[in-house]
């Protein structure tokens, strides 16, 4: 057997890997951002989504999963804010999988991006959840 042709696909995605349920209705809805935490990727954005959403008396949590050098200032904005019952931060998780599947809601607040996996995959999940 040879290969006539080789192709590479940067950013592929196994669906397989995605198959899940969608969350339950009536669930508190989940907001969820995956990302380093680093002045590029703007999380104080979704911090003053949560302010905002905090005057509107709202129910819902925040989980933001990655790690980074903004960590401290990102604990110190949520304290500040007394977001702690809403915000948490997950720190690095090698697989994202379990989060993407109880969240409601994916976040993406970068000032620029190329093709994130996070989208991708959250992507993924929707295709196996609606399927």
């Amino acid at each position: 057997f040879r290969t006539t042709h080789f192709s590479f696909v940067p950013n592929g995605i196994d669906l397989d890997a995605f198959s899940c349920k969608p969350v339950p209705k009536g669930a508190t809805p989940v907001i969820v951002g995956i990302g380093r935490h680093v002045p590029e990727k703007r999380w104080d954005r979704l911090l003053d989504l949560a302010i905002l959403l905090n005057k509107k008396k709202l129910n819902y949590q925040i989980k933001i999963v990655g790690a980074g050098c903004l960590e401290g200032r990102l604990r110190a904005m949520i304290g500040e804010n007394r977001l702690e019952k809403i915000i948490s931060l997950a720190g690095y998780l090698p697989d994202v999988r379990p989060l993407l599947y109880e969240s409601s809601v994916l976040v993406l607040m970068s000032e620029h991006e190329g093709c994130p996996n996070v989208a991708m995959e959250a992507m993924a999940w929707l295709v196996t959840a609606t399927t």
